[in-house]
């Protein structure tokens, strides 16, 4: 980097305006991180209200599979494999026991990917909290880096105006011959 280099050709007040161009992109990220508080916190009780709703319906779903014979559309599929009569006309029995358990496998593999969506959303939830934490982080090394670049701007010119008297002693002082 720039800071640790020792060469005698580097221009400070040009370091100094790159620093301050970065820090001004650190302020426009922190002003990002940090935008409005009240979405913020609205998205985030959102998560918790999503994440809780995957989880009830990854629950539900597996529930759904004891109960889906008395439930309309499915109570027909009950019946069918009930009834020896309905059983009987129906070529080959072994599918319809397939299809009975291929549509309780699917209903279980909903419930499944409801949970998994549930727990994507907890990781998503757990990675923008990881950023405001980061936000919070920034905005301190950021007022950091404002102060100490104060600090530099005062001692900067300082040094300048030192300088400057100390070329118009030189001046004074050993006078130019003709």
């Amino acid at each position: 980097m720039a800071f640790f280099t020792k060469s005698p050709d580097i221009d400070v007040k040009q370091l100094i305006r790159e620093n301050d161009s970065r820090l001004n992109e650190l302020s426009l990220l922190v002003q990002r991180i940090h935008g409005n508080k009240a979405l913020y916190y609205l998205g985030k009780g959102f998560d918790y209200i999503i994440e809780y709703v995957c989880y009830l319906l990854g629950i539900a779903s597996v529930g759904f599979v004891f109960i889906m014979n008395s439930v309309f559309p499915f109570h027909i599929l009950g019946e069918i494999m009930s009834k020896q009569v309905l059983r009987e006309n129906i070529a080959n029995s072994s599918d319809l026991n397939i299809f009975d358990f291929a549509v309780k496998g699917l209903v279980i593999v909903i419930g499944v990917l409801f949970v998994l969506l549930g727990i994507m959303k907890n990781r998503l939830r757990s990675k923008k909290q990881m950023i405001q934490d980061l936000g919070k982080v920034l905005k301190s090394n950021e007022s950091y880096f404002f102060g100490l670049k104060k600090e530099l701007d005062i001692k900067l010119a300082a040094l300048e105006s030192d300088s400057n008297e100390l070329n118009k002693l030189e001046a004074k002082s050993f006078p130019q011959e003709l």
